[in-house]
């Protein structure tokens, strides 16, 4: 199984009009055999138009200011929300360890400073690529930091009232036998 990415149906030179000739595609392409014979005998391409696979990814996404996109073993963008990206180079992508199948790291891009996460995926020459501002991150910790004080809090208070109540019901017993022995 060969994946392509990227391309336009010109570049699979099959005559189209001129108003979807720009559609960029994902191809998936297989040889075909039949089952009697162990020569190939055609092949099978699938054609995926990008805006298609970029919507999938995209409305996965929790937050509006982190960016998915997909480049290839190259640096060009291959797969992005915004299409005027397609075709150009992503300059983060020197920053990419080439040794390593996944990681994430901190760098600024357009003066914001951004969490860049990336995994190869198996199969392709492609790089899926997650931006998210250290800002949203942070956001969401002091959030979490938040919850965990209010849970903190609310668990010592429950923890002294019922340890107030045990306590006083140990030893109300032995406080009306000590007034019993005064009397």
């Amino acid at each position: 199984l060969i994946w392509m990415g990227g391309t336009t149906l010109e570049d699979l030179e099959v005559d189209v009009p001129a108003d979807i000739a720009e559609v960029r595609y994902f191809s998936a392409i297989r040889g075909v055999k039949s089952v009697e014979q162990s020569v190939q005998s055609g092949v099978m391409v699938i054609n995926i138009r990008e805006s298609f696979i970029a919507g999938i990814y995209s409305a996965a996404l929790s937050d509006h200011d982190s960016l998915v996109y997909i480049v290839d073993d190259k640096g060009i963008v291959i797969s992005h929300p915004d299409m005027s990206q397609l075709g150009k180079m992503v300059p983060i992508f020197g920053e990419l360890k080439a040794n390593l199948d996944y990681d994430s790291f901190r760098t600024k891009i357009s003066k914001v400073e951004k969490q860049i996460v990336y995994y190869k995926m198996k199969g392709t020459n492609w790089i899926f690529v997650k931006e998210v501002p250290l800002d949203v991150l942070r956001a969401d910790g002091s959030k979490l930091r938040l919850i965990i004080l209010y849970i903190l809090l609310i668990c010592s208070a429950v923890a002294f009232l019922l340890s107030s109540y045990w306590v006083r019901r140990v030893t109300h017993p032995i406080s009306d036998l000590i007034y019993a022995m005064r009397d």
